[in-house]
């Protein structure tokens, strides 16, 4: 009966499965699939809504056929994108020929989208392609015959491992795209522009996403009212005098503006003195702009009795520094009547350009701690825009030493200190004001979302042969040769492509970062991210010290975890992830999978053992997962997926497996004089890595650390304390 067995066990149940897809196919004629369908399948971009909908009707009616089939005859191991694979190959039997030829020698198209080729080589290794198939030796009745070979082939093969799925998620592509889409929406953010010169334009557009981490891409001082120094000095009047503190430049709105501190004792329009040609344009301001009532005391500039030094003090924080509502006189009026005995002076106070004050030489020598007492009272009309302000004159409130005690100012150092400090006067301001931009003339921080889409050219992979004698009937060994095959060359390239990646990603990083220039890397989500890649050299006989053996594998795992949790905690900072996946998905809370794959001896070690969080309370969901290719040996590489966009290529997710069904073949062939019968298949896939986040840890020593002994520290006698005498103590590192 063993004959018999083996008979049986061959037509059972990948034999059956195509079996029955055959007398469906042929029983159902145009009613399975007709002409109609395939053509519109293979050609997409064409189609009414009506056309769409009934092609969607289909697809979806064809992948419940096939899983009510497979799982009629007890084929189990298929997933929703093998039903989708095999749906795609069952809906060509309407024209084989037709479905052959786009799959084939389909050329994805750069309309609409940055044509990307596919990159098959790298340091570790290409990947085996070919431009174009060769059709003439099989036709349309050759590949109608062996459809449902196809179908049972892409619902198995069309897979990968769980490590290549975990990093390259398998997506099917219609034969009519004959390349891979993704787009991201880039948020970009800027200032307005006015082209007052024939100076080449900047609009220099900055991500928003960038703001998560630097404020000051969102901090906006578009309506904020710089006095501008002038060049010819025009209006250096209203200024303190360029001997006591020089003019510099303040960024309004990404302009540089010239500016300096207000004069004391002087009557100034403080809209009009601020009105910079190349930020708001000479004249621009009229009757209709006025000032915001929040105007803040910034800076006080004190001037020292030769008339040379520049002292300044903030004051913004200090009580009283608003000017508030006149109770008396015009309604738009507003007082200021600051006053303080808070102004310090000590050892480290400079000048305004950084220098030391020779008048403060007795302060320094002393470490004195010089406390004056201030008074400026001021006027701002917020229609007019007229602003005035003076100062009382200085007086010294306190002097203490270094110990907190009071030094006399009746004689003495006191006295001399106070004399110099109150021959000072309060020469300049600057103020904290806006315009209110009641007049909407100002339209502030610009908002600009573009859609970036990358097309990726699907290539023909080497083809993939099984011969067998002309007279055989082993086509259900062959299918499972051909399934075989293609989920371990997938398998394959996704290692390769991954190896590849991360020697792409560690050469771009490898100096330093380049600011405010899109990273020139590969992976669209370059647009959303910061690339991150850092490579680690884990060797655990210097990283554990456990004496017991027992110990010795809690601590690897101890080790190794702490190790990822620490790269990845980095890496999803350092790349600013977060940021990026709040703004893509509208702060709806998505999380991020954190993908660990190794190889198959040290996934034994990464589960901390009672710990449902491994790596802690940022990453509640995470996969690891383990390649049986020798490449990956010794190694662990870390990076981020999206689960909820598994389904489709995703700017967040590390990368995708492309997949366009495939169509079998079985020909006669005769070479050297024999003739042979072959089955062959040549699938177009590719992998894409579109997230240029990645980490890789190299682990060293790990069969020693568990195997052999681990030498302990030397150990010392301690002969000084006789009570300690005979008695060891490790010696400290």
């Amino acid at each position: 009966m063993s004959k018999l067995n083996k008979i049986r066990g061959a037509q059972a149940p990948h034999a059956q499965a195509k079996q029955l897809f055959g007398e469906q196919i042929k029983n159902g004629g145009a009613s399975f699939v007709g002409a109609d369908t395939t053509n519109n399948l293979i050609s997409m971009e064409s189609l009414n809504g009506a056309q769409a909908q009934n092609l969607v009707s289909a697809y979806e009616e064809m992948q419940d056929t096939i899983r009510q089939t497979l799982q009629g005859v007890g084929l189990e191991g298929f997933d929703d994108v093998g039903l989708q694979a095999g749906a795609v190959a069952a809906m060509a039997a309407g024209n084989p020929a037709a479905y052959a030829e786009q799959a084939y020698n389909g050329r994805a198209s750069a309309d609409g989208a940055t044509l990307v080729d596919p990159v098959t080589m790298g340091d570790a290794g290409a990947i085996d392609t070919r431009e174009v198939a060769a059709l003439e030796a099989f036709d349309d009745r050759e590949l109608r015959e062996h459809l449902p070979t196809s179908i049972v082939f892409n619902v198995y093969g069309a897979r990968q491992d769980e490590f290549a799925e975990a990093f390259y998620p398998t997506v099917v592509v219609t034969p009519d795209q004959a390349g891979l889409d993704v787009s991201v929406s880039r948020m970009l953010v800027f200032s307005e522009v006015r082209r007052a010169t024939g100076a080449a334009a900047n609009f220099n557009k900055k991500n928003l996403i960038d703001a998560a981490v630097d404020a000051t891409i969102l901090a906006d001082e578009h309506t904020a009212l710089v006095p501008a120094r002038l060049s010819d000095n025009s209006n250096a009047s209203f200024f303190v005098p360029s001997t006591l503190v020089a003019s510099y430049f303040k960024d309004v709105a990404g302009v540089a503006v010239p500016t300096a501190p207000l004069a004391m004792g002087k009557t100034v329009d403080l809209i009009g003195i601020s009105q910079y040609q190349p930020l708001i344009g000479a004249g621009i301001l009229d009757s209709t702009d006025s000032l915001d009532a929040r105007i803040v005391l910034q800076r006080l500039i004190l001037q020292v009795a030769a008339g040379e030094a520049g002292v300044a003090f903030n004051v913004e924080r200090l009580p009283r520094a608003s000017f508030v509502k006149s109770v008396e006189g015009n309604y738009r009026e507003m007082n200021l009547q600051f006053a303080t005995q808070d102004l310090v002076i000590n050892a480290g106070t400079r000048q305004v350009d950084g220098s030391t004050v020779a008048e403060f030489a007795d302060i320094t020598s002393n470490n004195y701690t010089v406390r004056l007492s201030v008074a400026v009272n001021g006027t701002a009309n917020v229609e007019i825009g007229n602003v005035k302000l003076f100062a009382s004159a200085i007086e010294v409130a306190s002097i203490t030493d270094a110990s907190g005690n009071l030094v006399s100012t009746a004689g003495g150092a006191g006295a001399t200190i106070k004399a110099a400090l109150e021959a000072m006067t309060i020469a300049g301001y600057e103020l904290k004001a806006a315009r209110t931009n009641a007049n909407r003339r100002t339209r502030g921080l610009i908002l600009d979302t573009t859609v970036e889409t990358e097309r990726y050219t699907i290539p023909l992979g080497s083809p993939i042969s099984v011969p067998s004698p002309a007279s055989s009937n082993r086509d259900a060994a062959d299918l499972k040769a051909l399934i075989a095959a293609s989920r371990i060359r997938n398998s394959n390239n996704a290692v390769t492509t991954l190896l590849n990646s991360a020697a792409s990603l560690k050469a771009y990083l490898a100096g330093p970062k380049r600011k405010d220039a899109l990273p020139q890397v590969g992976g669209i989500g370059r647009f959303l991210v910061e690339p991150f890649f850092e490579e680690h050299d884990l060797d655990l006989e210097l990283s554990i010290n456990s004496i017991k053996s027992h110990e010795k594998a809690a601590d690897v795992s101890a080790v190794l975890i702490n190790a990822i949790r620490d790269v990845s905690y980095r890496m999803y900072r350092d790349s600013r992830y977060r940021a990026a996946l709040d703004a893509l998905t509208a702060g709806t809370g998505a999380e991020p999978t954190l993908v660990v794959g190794t190889d198959e001896v040290l996934v034994r070690h990464l589960m901390v053992d009672g710990d449902t969080r491994t790596f802690g309370a940022g990453f509640k969901s995470f996969e690891i997962v383990a390649s049986k290719d020798r490449r990956v040996a010794n190694k662990i590489f870390i990076t981020f997926r999206r689960d909820e966009a598994k389904s489709a290529a995703d700017a967040l997710s590390f990368g995708t497996h492309a997949w366009i069904p495939e169509l079998a073949s079985t020909i006669v062939v005769s070479r050297n004089g024999a003739t042979t019968k072959e089955t062959m298949v040549q699938p177009r896939s590719l992998h894409v890595t579109h997230l240029p986040i990645l980490a890789q840890i190299n682990v060293q020593n790990l069969s020693k650390v568990l195997a052999d002994r681990i030498d302990q520290p030397a150990v010392a006698t301690d002969v000084t304390n006789p009570y300690l005498a005979g008695l060891t103590t490790p010696v400290q590192p």
